[in-house]
């Protein structure tokens, strides 16, 4: 098989929640970072930083399976609730 063959996952945007659920910073990754207090969001886009997780523009899930869907509803969490550490 040749290398230009080989599918790839195509990356992913991904926030980093703080303990009361706000957009620390943005991530571009290849697959879904592990641990609590990440979002899959849409985009990079920098207006998001500083924002509660229920404002964050979510990433579109129309293509995706649902292996990765499932883990992006488990792991948004309410902006008003407190998150556990």
């Amino acid at each position: 098989m040749r290398w230009w063959k080989i599918k790839r996952s195509k990356p992913r945007c991904y926030a980093k929640l703080d303990a009361q659920g706000r957009c620390l910073a943005l991530w571009r990754l290849d697959t879904p970072p592990e641990g609590r207090h990440w979002v899959e969001v849409r985009d990079l886009d920098t207006r998001q930083i500083g924002q509660p997780a229920d404002q964050l523009i979510p990433a579109d899930n129309d293509n995706q399976d649902d292996s990765r869907s499932a883990w992006q509803h488990t792991q948004r969490a309410p902006a008003c609730s407190r998150m556990a550490t």
